[in-house]
Parts: structure tokens; C-alpha cells; sequence
């Protein structure tokens, strides 16, 4: 009785012993295992760094090139609206120019007659010939037009000098905006190089 509990005892202490050199291989052998993973995750955080950063040198320059191509279809659009007003102004300065030019042409016919009926009616007396005092008449009807056109002709020359200074605004703006649209085209092609050297690369 007492030899077969000692043996059950012995074989509990050999199980017990068993599984602690069991249990201690296992810890062992998953420190490693532990380590790999560690190391492995390491490797898939910085290659997922790495891709990051590549894909922000790719898409920061895209949108660099994005955001000067729409700066440029703005340029573009702004520089048309002006090119538009200029040709608005000029239509307008000749269409003036074209009235100016005509209301001289009656102002100087009107100035003849005026100057002849004056050279007709020298050393007559008003109230004495009918006719001669319908001449004075028609010549003072003249000379109120003659100054009502002299008054049409300064108005327009103002006008024409008002808008040829709103021409001269625009056509600096347009310049301006010319030159702007240039630059950013170059910064545009200057970006697109610089992108294909670093994806041939």
C-alpha cells in the first residue's frame, strides 16, 4: 500500500516536472516568435513610411500643378473680360470719332454760309428788304446751331478722352495679366519637368 502511493506520488512529481520543462520550451520558443513579430511589423510600419512619403513628393507636386493651372484658367479668363473691354472702348472711340468728325464737317459748312450771308448783309439796314432780313434771320438761326454743335463737338472730345484713358487702364491690366499668365505657364512646365525627372528617377 505504501510502495504503490509512493509510486503514484513519483509519477505526479514527474508529471509536475514535465509540464514546468514543457511550459518553460514553450515561453522560450515564443520570445523569439515574439521578436519576429515585432521586427516584422517594424519592416511593414516603415515600408508603409516609405510609401507615404513617396506618394506625398508624388501627389504635393500634382497638386502644385493643379492649383497653378486653375490660377492660370483664371488668368486667362481675366485677361479675355479685358481684351473684351478694350475692343468695347475701341468700338466706342471710333463710333465717337466717326460722330466727332461729321458734326466738324457741319460746324465748318455752317461757319462758311454763316461767314458768306454776314458778307451779304454788310452796309444793309434790317427793316428795309425782305429779303435781306430773312438772310438775318436764317443767319442767327445758324449761328445758334453753330453753337449748339460746338458744344456736341467738346462733349465728345471729352467722352473720346475718357475712354481712351479707360483703353489705356485696360490695355496696362492686360499687360499685367499677360505677363502673370506667362510666368505661371512657366511654373506650370517647370513643375511638370520636375515631376517626370523624379518619377524617371
Amino acid at each position: 500500500m505504501l510502495l504503490t502511493h509512493s509510486h503514484a506520488a513519483g509519477e505526479v512529481t514527474h508529471r509536475v516536472e514535465d509540464r514546468g520543462r514543457t511550459a518553460s520550451h514553450f515561453r522560450v520558443e515564443e520570445a523569439p516568435r515574439k521578436r519576429g513579430a515585432k521586427v516584422l511589423e517594424e519592416k511593414k510600419s516603415r515600408a508603409e513610411a516609405a510609401g507615404y512619403i513617396q506618394a506625398a513628393m508624388i501627389v504635393t507636386p500634382l497638386c502644385r500643378i493643379a492649383s497653378s493651372q486653375m490660377a492660370e484658367a483664371e488668368l486667362h479668363k481675366e485677361r479675355l473680360q479685358a481684351l473684351a473691354e478694350k475692343r468695347k472702348r475701341q468700338s466706342e472711340i471710333e463710333d465717337k470719332r466717326r460722330q466727332l468728325d461729321d458734326l466738324v464737317l457741319q460746324l465748318q459748312h455752317l461757319k462758311s454760309k454763316a461767314m458768306r450771308e454776314r458778307w451779304l448783309l454788310q452796309g444793309t439796314t434790317p427793316g428795309t428788304n425782305d429779303e435781306d432780313d430773312g438772310r438775318r434771320q436764317q443767319l442767327e438761326k445758324d449761328e445758334e446751331q453753330g453753337k449748339r454743335l460746338e458744344d456736341t463737338i467738346h462733349r465728345l472730345e471729352s467722352e473720346i478722352g475718357l475712354l481712351e484713358s479707360e483703353e489705356c487702364q485696360i490695355s496696362a491690366k492686360e499687360q499685367t495679366l499677360r505677363e502673370r499668365l506667362r510666368e505661371t505657364e512657366r511654373s506650370i512646365e517647370d513643375l511638370q519637368k520636375s515631376l517626370q525627372n523624379e518619377h524617371g528617377e
